[in-house]
């Protein structure tokens, strides 16, 4: 073990923190049922965040031995413990919003798992605009092809090493010589919120059923067009929480055959575009277990190692729109990642290393950084649910329902990575504007097509 005998009381009071923040959650929230904003949240914190940092603390592991991240025993059972933090704290601060508005959440949550989603007659207006978006995502995919060149999955089939894909990868992503913000945006925000909204119509006849099927491969294509791995993940979320809340209730059946989907496709991208068919299964199924339930939280120790070389950044790294502030932006990720990984560096990779969103504010601030980071996700995360769960349960409206599902989704994202920036997240900013367009055209007085 790790800690030798410790790591037995990290066992013990991991499940007390568990325990802690399950009471917690529910004490905010009610008994839970079905996703909400902040419950789905504290599930992917406990998938990919806390299970690892618990694991980080109890076995070894050979690929983290092998860069030397067990160097620093202290800077290993951080890992742990401000996890430990986060899954009490984040709750916690979902708390003090309910206070702080004087809602009960509880309560907004009977009335809105109230009965169970069916679809809704949608106007002309928002088809026509379903299916313009749509060929402007195509669109702008094929300008994104144009500048990179092949895309990354095309030199699987030619035969690419796996130090050839990582570049091409990279040339897709980090290193990307464009506004990757606009194609991130264009091409696969926008096509997801779309898959959203005919997800809850695709039964209503052929036409939208057709929508849907072109819809969803089309974001399948992209989801893996670049070879990585998150996005084909988020693509099967989406589809399970968006039957979740449309059924109201969640279903133990379903989470398994969640869970042995995402395995499966991941063992098949493992096998056929990431150079691993020589391994066997075994091989590739610690590869993908690591992956997700480790490689997440891990690089918080990297952000300590890099902090006691350079000192607390002191805001450094947090958004300087237009350079208007007195400071030059850190770039955290990619410091990081040039910290932890010089010799990638030296072979020309831009590479990037997110972690937990709390990394960031401690590295910025220290313990009480990260402390305060919990308490203000948790009050954000439940302040969107309160104001989103109440319009959709007086609205009950296709756009509304699908903004919240995909805000659900975006928010989700902060288990693994910085939120400091999400007033200026690009993807956020835009998302909304297209949820308001839509959500007027859905109102104005077209013909309903049935």
């Amino acid at each position: 073990m790790v800690h030798g005998f410790l790591s037995i009381h990290i066992i013990f009071f991991s499940i007390l923190f568990l325990w802690m923040g399950y009471k917690l959650l529910v004490f905010a929230n009610g008994p839970i049922r079905s996703f909400t904003i902040p419950n789905f949240f504290m599930l992917k914190y406990l998938v990919f965040a806390y299970v690892g940092s618990v694991l980080y603390n109890v076995v070894f592991f050979q690929l983290e031995l092998n860069y030397g991240m067990y160097s620093n025993l202290d800077y290993v059972f951080n890992v742990w413990l401000y996890s430990s933090l986060g899954i009490v704290l984040i709750p916690l601060g979902m708390l003090i919003a309910n206070l702080f508005f004087k809602f009960d959440n509880n309560s907004l949550n009977e009335k809105f798992f109230s009965k169970p989603l069916k679809s809704f007659n949608v106007n002309f207006g928002v088809l026509l605009s379903i299916i313009i978006i749509l060929v402007v995502s195509a669109l702008s995919l094929h300008i994104y092809r144009s500048i990179i060149g092949e895309l990354p999955i095309i030199h699987v089939f030619s035969g690419a090493n796996e130090a050839v894909l990582a570049l091409m990868r990279s040339d897709a992503g980090n290193n990307f010589s464009g506004k990757l913000h606009w194609f991130k945006f264009l091409i696969g925000a926008s096509s997801k919120f779309m898959l959203i909204i005919l997800f809850f119509n695709k039964r209503r006849n052929f036409l939208w059923k057709f929508l849907f099927s072109i819809c969803l491969f089309y974001v399948l294509f992209i989801s893996v067009m670049n070879l990585n791995k998150a996005p084909i993940i988020d693509l099967i979320l989406l589809l399970f929480v968006s039957g979740i809340v449309q059924k109201k209730k969640i279903n133990l059946k379903l989470i398994v055959g969640l869970s042995l989907t995402v395995f499966f496709l991941l063992i098949m991208m493992y096998v056929f575009f990431m150079g691993q068919a020589d391994k066997n299964i075994i091989a590739i199924f610690k590869i993908i277990f690591h992956r997700v339930f480790v490689s997440q939280i891990v690089p918080f120790y990297w952000y300590q190692d890099m902090q006691s070389s350079i000192g607390y950044l002191m805001g450094s790294s947090f958004p300087n729109p237009g350079g208007f502030l007195p400071f030059e932006n850190f770039q955290i990720t990619t410091k990081a990642f040039n910290h932890a990984y010089p010799s990638k560096v030296s072979t020309g990779l831009v590479g990037s290393l997110p972690t937990v969103f709390y990394a960031d504010w401690w590295a910025n601030f220290g313990a009480f950084g990260a402390v305060f980071s919990m308490l203000l996700l948790g009050f954000i995360l439940q302040f969107l649910d309160l104001v989103f769960k109440s319009y959709v349960s007086i609205k009950k409206s296709i756009i509304p329902i699908a903004y919240y599902i995909y805000i659900m989704f975006f928010m989700s994202k902060y288990v693994g990575t910085s939120y400091v920036g999400i007033l200026f997240d690009f993807e956020f900013v835009l998302i909304s504007i297209l949820a308001v367009i839509l959500y007027f055209i859905s109102i104005f007085k077209f013909n309903s097509v049935k």
